[in-house]
């Protein structure tokens, strides 16, 4: 059968492991979304640092929103894609957005992101531009060399086997989620590039974004260091 979706919820879907630094700063831009028709699932991916309480805490004060805010405590340290994909099967939103727990959204970003794919239809995951935050400061001048913009640009990349997305900013339909399915938990280091092709593989047609969404803190135990210099 079917999954029924709520239309027009978002369900922004933030795997966290060992993110008590960072995790409630990332709930509270979320909390300012322009957007206001969604939920948050917490997945607390076997923290040892106290993430689960912070975000206990951030659900328990968050008045109106505190029914919205999901939490999933899994029993061990699964891994970023594991994680990423139970969040995504506890979704009910018609739309899905993935954050990640360290970095942060523009409060318009949901807003941006449900009006391109109401416009655009047969468009099935849309990304967004980003900006590096470091030392508390965005750097507004380094625009990240490696992104395409533009359906026809984008699946050219990936075509060529490259990588021109930041799977922390995207926005995906659930319906397309249901078909197609989550990340690839054998692909350690590469599933969120792994995610983005396989979709277009599946016939889902993908856009990106010129506008800065997504803000990404530099630090040093940022994940993505472990696997690129």
């Amino acid at each position: 059968m079917e999954l029924k979706r709520v239309p027009g919820l978002v369900s922004v879907v933030i795997p966290c492991w060992n993110r008590k630094q960072y995790i409630r700063d990332c709930l509270d831009r979320l909390a300012k979304q322009t957007y206001g028709n969604m939920e948050i699932i917490v997945v607390n991916d076997g923290s040892t640092d106290g993430s689960a309480d912070v975000v206990r805490h951030w659900r328990d004060a968050s008045g109106r929103l505190k029914r919205r805010i999901v939490l999933i405590n899994l029993p061990r340290n699964i891994g970023y894609a594991g994680a990423v994909t139970v969040g995504m099967f506890a979704t009910r939103g018609e739309f899905i957005a993935l954050q990640d727990s360290d970095d942060y959204a523009h409060p318009e970003r949901m807003r941006k992101q449900v009006n391109h794919l109401r416009k655009h239809p047969r468009i099935g995951i849309v990304g967004t531009n980003y900006r590096v935050v470091e030392s508390g400061r965005v750097q507004w001048n380094k625009q990240p060399g490696w992104l395409a913009f533009g359906e026809k640009n984008v699946h050219a990349r990936y075509r060529r086997g490259s990588h021109c997305l930041t799977v922390g900013s995207t926005m995906i339909r659930g319906r397309a989620f249901d078909r197609v399915g989550g990340m690839n938990r054998r692909v350690n280091g590469a599933e969120d590039w792994e995610l983005i092709d396989h979709y277009i593989q599946k016939g889902v047609r993908v856009d990106n974004l010129m506008d800065v969404l997504h803000f990404v803190r530099r630090h040093a135990g940022q994940r993505s260091r472990k696997f690129y210099r």
